[in-house]
């Protein structure tokens, strides 16, 4: 497996790049901007993007799948709760939801519902590396007051997370953090947000 995360655009984003060695098929997720340096991280790979994976759909996430889609004509992977955002656009879209599996040639990447920041919120998890778009940060975690979001949802979905094994690696949509990517076990020992045992914790929290 080839993963590439790359910091893109003026909000501290980060893109990210996963693609299959043996087929040279690959998959941008959040292409927000700088859409030259996504294909060109691409074509100095030799790999040929075909799908593009949207963890949510706010504008600097999205920003940029007109222009890829126009240049790759790659599949367009998004929640099935956020896909009308899409509607009016002639892309080949395909809606996902939880449990999912998306084929990048010969890899496979699962779909985690994670709701909160926006209702159709996913994590992607490919082997032990999970993108999670704004869900959570290192040590930090997405807003809710945003339409769509939903601070009851946000902390469910961080249980999700925490849930799982904790050497998973992070990686966030956005660079908000002491380093670019962690593990979900620094998150439960650093990360405010995800060692709140109740929501009541949770709320209290984010005031």
């Amino acid at each position: 497996m080839i993963f590439k995360q790359i910091p893109i655009g003026r909000m501290k984003n980060f893109g990210y790049l996963i693609g299959d060695e043996t087929t040279k098929r690959c998959a941008i997720v959040d292409p927000g901007w700088e859409i030259d340096k996504l294909q060109k991280t691409a074509d100095e790979l030799k790999l040929k993007i075909e799908l593009i994976l949207l963890t949510h759909t706010h504008f600097d996430h999205i920003k940029g799948v007109d222009e890829l889609a126009k240049i790759t004509n790659a599949k367009i992977y998004v929640h099935e709760t956020e896909s009308y955002v899409f509607s009016k656009l002639r892309y080949n879209l395909v809606t996902i939801k939880d449990k999912d599996v998306i084929e990048i040639g010969n890899l496979n990447v699962s779909v985690i519902h994670t709701p909160g920041h926006t209702s159709g919120g996913v994590c992607f998890l490919i082997d032990k590396k999970l993108i999670t778009g704004d869900t959570i940060f290192v040590e930090a975690c997405g807003r809710t007051d945003f339409p769509g979001g939903n601070a009851e949802q946000l902390f469910e979905s961080l249980q999700k997370i925490a849930g799982m094994k904790r050497e998973i690696e992070i990686y966030p949509g956005h660079d908000y953090g002491s380093m670019p990517f962690s593990t979900i076990r620094h998150e439960k020992e650093n990360n405010p947000y995800l060692r709140c045992s109740n929501i009541q914790e949770f709320l209290e929290l984010r005031g």
